[in-house]
């Protein structure tokens, strides 16, 4: 009678065999790299700049010197990035608030493609130099060319500005009252004297007030006692003007840096005229 051999075939701890371990590795290898695949496709779906990109920027706000349009052409032609998904908000806040009017911004994403702002904008207190003071004493530099409010316009430090204004509100009350006389400048020169024009075109010289910004003092008390020493100066100029008729138009500059009277230089045009006569 014949013989049957039977060939045992090795199996692996745990009952399987050989072949169906081999299976297994190669089905896992398979979905690892399908898994790769797949995130990585996504990676480049997602970084892909045409992809998912901003077409459009929704501005909302109370503006008056910026618009939708010139915050969208700002951002639109030169940030680096117009993913939406990759977008970094902060960074995108930080860019938008270069924009010389931008005082506040908040961004939000939008899918599928729009990129929302909200911003607030400085308000101006008085032309400052080349730029503009704002309410928040900060120095900006925005395009002026198409800027005509009616400020008064104010020269010295940057870091005076904030001084430099409230002085000017004490002169602009005093000659207000007095003269009926209104400013049309307040400078702080680099060696710290007082100068105003007026808005017909007539200078004051008021020289220097205790060297109060000179010395660096900060006190509130201090910088009364230094703008009282200036007040006697634009008193002596209100009653030379109610004693001489016409001085404010006619007159070049006044001179008060005296402790008694002032110097008065006259237009050409004034001398000319009394010549003739």
């Amino acid at each position: 009678m014949a013989g049957y051999r039977v060939r045992a075939e090795t199996s692996e701890p745990g009952g399987r065999t050989r072949g169906e371990v081999i299976l297994g590795i190669l089905f896992l290898v398979l979905v690892v790299s399908a898994d790769v695949l797949l995130g990585r496709m996504l990676y480049e779906s997602m970084t892909d700049v045409d992809a998912i990109q901003v077409r459009k920027l929704q501005v909302e706000g109370h503006l008056h010197y910026l618009s939708e349009k010139m915050v969208a052409d700002y951002f639109l032609s030169n940030y680096d990035n117009l993913n939406l998904l990759t977008m970094d908000l902060s960074r995108v806040r930080h860019y938008l608030l270069k924009m010389p009017w931008a005082r506040t911004v908040t961004v939000r994403k939008r899918l599928p493609d729009i990129l929302y702002v909200y911003l607030t904008e400085y308000r101006p207190a008085a032309y400052f130099n080349k730029g503009i003071l704002t309410g928040d004493w900060k120095v900006i530099h925005p395009d002026l060319s198409e800027f005509r409010e009616p400020l008064v316009h104010l020269y010295g430090r940057e870091e005076l500005a904030e001084k430099i204004f409230y002085r000017y509100l004490s002169f602009s009350e005093f000659l207000r009252e007095r003269t009926n006389a209104e400013i049309w400048s307040v400078e702080l020169t680099p060696d710290f004297m007082w100068e105003i024009r007026l808005t017909s075109g007539l200078v004051l010289f008021l020289g220097r007030d205790l060297d109060t910004f000179a010395s660096g003092r900060e006190e509130r008390e201090g910088d009364r006692e230094s703008e009282d020493a200036l007040l006697p100066r634009l008193r002596t100029f209100a009653e030379l003007n109610s004693r001489i008729p016409g001085l404010m138009d006619k007159a070049e500059y006044v001179d008060l840096r005296y402790e008694t009277g002032a110097a008065v230089k006259w237009r050409e045009e004034t001398r000319e005229d009394e010549e003739k006569k």
